[in-house]
């Protein structure tokens, strides 16, 4: 990218954008395989934008990272790197697709999802801006966005409360549990509309906790992380001179696909 920015975030229409004077990285610094995305494409994040105009040196911030990221192997198992970009040949053959099918495989990443990238791309702008760590966080999940927070939350000391329904696995739970979270059973309140999970979080919001999930509507900033697989994707096509036609993103509560997109606007 020229270094222009997009225009900057935009809360009502969920658009983080870039922030001013972001740029691509350059061929002595791109991502090699392997590497931890939040340090190649440090230079297109809103952490470490916030982190320079505080005064931080680009060496400071990239300490950060990789001391976040040690944190996050001892508790995980490792930490973040470049995830794979797979040809699925038996998938394009059995449904007799001549041009390709490729696939970013995100199952081996933090927490066996893309979520964590969102969350410890929280925690950046938690640690750059100085919040106390005793600011509690907050999630509504019962599963990948829940696991990757309390593996996050577990790994940079911060309190998280994950507020969970009545029909959470149980599994789940005892994993939750074991990183360290408080986990809360949100029960229906009699005349109460709407999911109680979803409202007890609000309110812990509300009194002052952190939205610590992958929801931009919560945390317009958990975009920022998110961007890392764009970026990925963006690096792998133009270091091997393809695009794709079609770009296909699961769609859930729509982070993945608006980070993504966000992403790759940006590249």
């Amino acid at each position: 990218m020229d270094g222009a920015t997009t225009g900057g975030p935009d809360r009502r229409i969920g658009w983080l954008g870039s922030p001013p004077g972001a740029t691509w990285p350059g061929p002595d610094d791109g991502p090699a395989e392997g590497a931890n995305p939040f340090v190649a494409f440090r230079t297109l994040l809103w952490s470490h934008h916030a982190a320079l105009a505080a005064g931080w040196s680009d060496d400071r911030f990239v300490d950060l990272v990789r001391r976040l990221d040690d944190a996050v192997a001892d508790v995980d198992g490792h930490g973040f790197a470049t995830t794979p970009y797979r040809h699925l040949t038996a998938l394009g053959d059995a449904i007799g697709q001549t041009g390709g099918i490729w696939a970013k495989d995100e199952t081996g990443n933090v927490s066996g999802s893309h979520k964590a990238r969102h969350l410890f791309g929280l925690a950046l702008h938690l640690a750059v801006d100085e919040v106390p760590s005793t600011t509690p966080l907050a999630i509504a999940s019962c599963g990948n966005a829940a696991l990757g927070a309390a593996v996050i939350a577990g790994a940079v000391g911060r309190p998280l409360v994950v507020h969970v329904p009545t029909w959470a696995d149980d599994a789940v739970l005892d994993r939750l549990a074991d990183l360290g979270a408080d986990v809360r059973v949100c029960r229906r309140r009699d005349g109460e509309a709407g999911d109680p999970c979803i409202l007890r979080f609000r309110e812990m919001v509300a009194d002052g906790a952190v939205p610590f999930g992958c929801q931009g509507t919560d945390n317009l900033l958990t975009l920022d992380g998110g961007r890392t697989l764009g970026f990925e994707l963006a690096a792998e096509w133009a270091s091997h001179d393809r695009s794709p036609t079609s770009l296909l993103v699961q769609v859930g509560g729509g982070a993945l696909a608006s980070s993504t997109v966000q992403a790759l606007t940006d590249a």
